[in-house]
Parts: structure tokens; sequence; C-alpha cells
């Protein structure tokens, strides 16, 4: 879950610096106190929303990396990050806000778990493990 946090405050202030400041100094200058809050509730429905993906992907990346196949799941987390998330919370935090840099970490959680569900159920993974480790 910090993991979540850390990636969209990082993506908040390259995409937005100026409106995370205002965000994080928006009650101490008097305005209403509940903004900060109502933020922090949206975040955590798009965080909730990708916890099981974000879990299933954890699980089979595990098995991948038990099985000797890293670099299948190097290549996946890799990808979804630099090229899926990245790229799109870039897009949709500029075109609605912290809302879009949520929606675009759901996204990339949810391309990584449909990639690790297709490689996983293809078995290649399994292959390039087992002749990893029988060459070693």
């Amino acid at each position: 879950m910090m993991v979540h946090f850390s990636q969209s405050l990082i993506v908040l202030i390259l995409v937005n610096g100026k409106n995370l400041l205002d965000f994080l100094f928006h009650f101490a200058r008097g305005h209403d106190i509940a903004f900060p809050f109502r933020q922090a509730a949206q975040f955590l429905v798009f965080a909730c929303a990708g916890i099981p993906l974000k879990t299933y992907s954890m699980l089979v990346n595990g098995a991948f990396a038990g099985a000797g196949a890293t670099r299948v799941s190097c290549k996946v987390n890799c990808v979804t990050m630099w090229a899926l998330q990245l790229p799109l919370a870039w897009t949709l935090g500029n075109a609605f806000g912290a809302t879009g840099i949520y929606a675009a970490m759901l996204c990339a959680n949810a391309g990584s778990a449909f990639w690790y569900a297709r490689l996983y159920a293809g078995k290649k993974w399994l292959e390039y493990g087992m002749r990893k480790r029988q060459n070693a």
C-alpha cells in the first residue's frame, strides 16, 4: 500500500507540483479543512480497488521468481510502470488532476495483473525457469 502512495506522490509532484503545494497547504490558509480529507478518501477508493490486482501481480511475480524466470517479471514491471503508468498519469493528471493520477495507478495495476495472468496461463515461463536451472 505504501508503494502505491509513494508512486502517486512522485507522479503528483512531477505532473502538478504547484497544485500539490496548494493541496498540502490548503487548510493552513484558512480554507475548507475537509478538502484534504476528501482528496485522501478519493485516493483510498482507487488504492483499495487496486489492492486485489496488485496482490495478484505480486503473487505471480513471486511464482516467476521462484521458478527462476526473473527476467519475465522484471519486463512486466518495467513496462507497466514506465510505458503505461507514468505516461498515463501524465496525460490523465493534466486532464483530470489528482483523480487522473489515481486512475492511472489503477489502470497500471490492472494491466500488470492481466499481463501476469496471460503469462502464467501460457506456462512458457515455467520452461524457461526449468531450463535455466538445468544448465546451472
